[in-house]
């Protein structure tokens, strides 16, 4: 196919020709696996989604053909050895982009440990309460609870407090960790209790940048994740704008990351299989963290995705970015909602039969198994037809709080049964494991929503990013409360306290939940507190209440909020 003389007459532009040419064919294939990442892209996000690929195909062939024009010139049947190369240089360059994707998929069976696991706990980041009705969600085997509640919208913290960390102290904080946790000076009960007994903790997670542990691994029998400190970040941001990096970074890394191209159950795999042998497994995915990159396999749930240019799929995040000329075009074609619930299905459905096998696992069969998420996600409208991208962590509300959960418990049913309608709170997850691991013995599903009420406070943040407000509230500020902040090593952030939690948490917003009615107390600047309660995600009402009136229903909700099962008077 290749003739001597095009061998010995090689030149460096058609090296550099044939390089850049397989660098476009490798970037190609990725961008017609992820079509949306493209928004990233300057002049390709403007055109339709098609028109890019197509100009991209065009580039890498012709650049080829350059490169490859000189084969077999002259010669008898020239034009199709060329042709015949250039297949085969095609062929080879996809190859080399699907290898990286090919060896993520793979899974790396271990065979039973002889030591079988009392816990297993799977969240997915942002998973909203209104998916327990999905038929994704009601695949996966168990009991599903109608009302579950988290008791703030904040991942780090609220695994602190399922580790058995200070319900006071981890309810007003900031994502940044404070001195105190890195040097190892908080006591996360459950797991200092189940070091001491001699059991197995081992926590995975696919971006470390969520929950900073550092100072506290010690108490763990492993903690994999597949960086620490701000790498996580530059694995996200940099992944999506170099498909060819992102591609190797779930080979390369000790543990499946969250870019764009990642297979949803390589994480759930190989936290599987390397939590044979421990006690407790925890699992926890932000593969549906903001903002989403559509798979082509997700986009074929929108008509006619392919004329829609990549731009009109990026969301916008706060009230600021919006201009004039947002509010009269039409809006973005992907409603960031929509993205969202489309990528928790296509998580679930990698998922659940996963999931419904483990009861035939010699390792998992016998084990308390959860599946839930840390909290739920809120996307603000700016229009009646334009949202905002999703957040969390800026107040309580039933988007942010509630949750789905479903509990599957050994012999159970091999399908979804529903639980109770007492409000459940994820605080009941911390009681039942500390029970679970001190005495063997497995919880029965339908005593788990035992409490009178479910739970919620968190300091009160400034939301005029997202919407406009006509009220003053007491939200939590750092003037006067952190003194300073330091990076670290693993280029994470610290925080020095000037304040004690019990000053810090003078001014939260609370919420109390009963079956699927949520009243919610969030203190205004004058005095007493704005009251609102909702039925499921409705309003039905609004109003203040004054000072007095909400010291007593704080003091209430506190009194349940800060019981633990080792405090229950508190």
């Amino acid at each position: 196919m290749l003739d001597r003389t095009w061998r010995s007459g090689w030149t460096w532009t058609q090296g550099f020709l044939l390089s850049l040419a397989g660098l476009v064919w490798i970037h190609w294939i990725y961008w017609w696996e992820v079509p949306t990442a493209m928004w990233v892209i300057p002049g390709l996000s403007r055109l339709p989604i098609l028109a890019s690929l197509l100009l991209l195909l065009g580039l890498a062939v012709g650049l080829a053909y350059l490169g490859l024009r000189r084969v077999g010139r002259g010669q008898s049947w020239g034009g199709l050895r060329r042709l015949g190369v250039l297949l085969i240089c095609l062929t080879a360059w996809g190859g080399l982009a699907e290898l990286p994707l090919w060896l993520a998929q793979r899974t790396h069976p271990h065979a039973p440990s002889g030591h079988p696991v009392k816990a297993l706990f799977l969240g997915i980041d942002g998973m909203r309460g209104d998916f327990r009705t999905q038929p994704e969600f009601k695949s996966f085997a168990g009991v599903s609870y109608p009302n579950v509640y988290s008791p703030l919208p904040a991942t780090r913290m609220l695994y602190h407090l399922l580790w058995g960390g200070d319900p006071e102290f981890y309810s007003i904080a900031t994502v940044v960790p404070s001195i105190e946790e890195l040097t190892g000076e908080v006591n996360l009960k459950l797991l200092k209790d189940a070091q001491a007994r001699g059991q197995k903790v081992r926590f995975f997670i696919d971006d470390g940048g969520t929950i900073s542990i550092s100072g506290r691994t010690y108490l763990f029998d492993r903690v994999t994740m597949p960086a620490r400190g701000w790498e996580n970040f530059v694995n996200s941001n940099l992944g999506v704008r170099v498909p060819l990096f992102a591609a190797w970074l779930d080979i390369l890394r000790v543990f499946p990351t969250t870019n764009p191209w990642t297979n949803p159950a390589a994480g759930l795999h190989q936290t599987l299989e390397q939590g044979r042998g421990a006690d407790w497994v925890i699992y926890h995915s932000c593969l549906a963290h903001q903002p989403i990159f559509l798979t082509r396999k997700e986009l074929g749930e929108i008509q006619g995705w392919w004329k829609i240019p990549a731009n009109r799929f990026k969301p916008f995040s706060q009230l600021e970015q919006i201009e004039a000329r947002d509010l009269v075009e039409q809006p973005p074609a992907q409603d960031p909602y929509q993205a969202y619930q489309i990528r928790i299905r296509s998580i679930l459905k990698a998922w659940a039969p996963i999931w419904n096998q483990l009861s035939k696992d010699p390792d998992y069969q016998d084990a308390f198994r959860v599946l839930t998420s840390d909290h739920g996600e809120r996307f603000y409208h700016a229009t009646k037809a334009l949202r905002l991208g999703g957040v969390h962590g800026y107040g309580l509300d039933p988007w942010e709080l509630r949750v789905p959960l479903v509990v599957a418990t050994p012999g159970c049913a091999q399908q979804q049964v529903q639980g109770p309608a007492r409000a459940l709170s994820l605080l009941d997850l911390r009681d039942v494991t500390d029970q679970l691991l001190t005495t063997g013995k497995v919880p029965d599903p339908a005593r788990l929503a035992s409490r009178p009420f479910a739970p919620a406070r968190f300091h009160t943040l400034r939301d005029t990013h997202f919407r406009r407000s006509l009220k003053e509230y007491r939200e939590y500020t750092t003037e006067g409360i952190i003194k300073a902040t330091y990076i670290l090593p693993e280029g994470l952030w610290a925080m020095i306290y000037e304040k004690p939690a019990s000053e810090r948490g003078a001014d939260v917003s609370l919420a109390k939940a009963e079956e699927d009615h949520l009243t919610v107390l969030k203190p205004l600047k004058g005095g007493g507190a704005e009251k609102t309660e909702f039925k499921g995600y409705d309003l039905i009402a609004q109003g203040d209440i004054d000072e007095k009136e909400f010291q007593r229903l704080k003091a209430i909700i506190e009194k349940e909020f800060f019981r633990t099962p080792w405090n229950p008077s508190k």
